[in-house]
């Protein structure tokens, strides 16, 4: 597959693939490309890795970005019912839905969310110790902002 790269941009160039690469394709990441690179599907992933993950709290987190967020994800990143929920009015006609599925600022949160944890934990894997805990107490302390409430109340 190595032979198949080009200049950024020269996409249009790239020869189409021959059966013997689109069979060896197809078999590793299925033929519509529904496999990820691991061979397992995100909860079997999940549940790989849980063991190793950290302490009780983190292995509850890990469940929790699993089970809300990669969803959310995965709703608002491929068109689905889920961009029917929220329309918002029309900027020519108030009195006008208008659905969109774009990306919106009702996102950002959660998207910042997202990055943030991932980021933490894959800078968790990589830094060697002593750099290791002070990324994971930075993480520890500034989490909490996330779920916080705006205007302070976060009872």
């Amino acid at each position: 597959m190595s032979t198949r790269g080009l200049e950024l941009g020269a996409l249009e160039d790239l020869p189409d693939l021959s059966d013997e690469e689109r069979n060896r394709l197809d078999g590793l990441f299925g033929a519509r490309g529904n496999r990820g690179w691991t061979g397992l599907r995100n909860y079997e992933m999940l549940k790989s890795i849980e063991g190793n993950w950290g302490d009780a709290e983190e292995v509850r987190l890990l469940g929790h970005m699993h089970d809300v967020h990669l969803r959310h994800a995965n709703a608002t990143l491929h068109v689905s019912a889920l961009s029917l929920l929220q329309p918002r009015p029309s900027e020519g006609n108030l009195s006008l839905d208008f659905y969109d599925s774009a990306p919106s600022e009702r996102d950002l949160p959660i998207a910042l969310l997202g990055a943030f944890w991932a980021y933490a934990h894959m800078s968790r894997l990589i830094h060697p110790s002593p750099a290791r805990e002070e990324i994971v107490s930075l993480y520890r302390e500034r989490l909490a902002l996330f779920f916080a409430r705006p205007g302070g109340d976060n009872s």
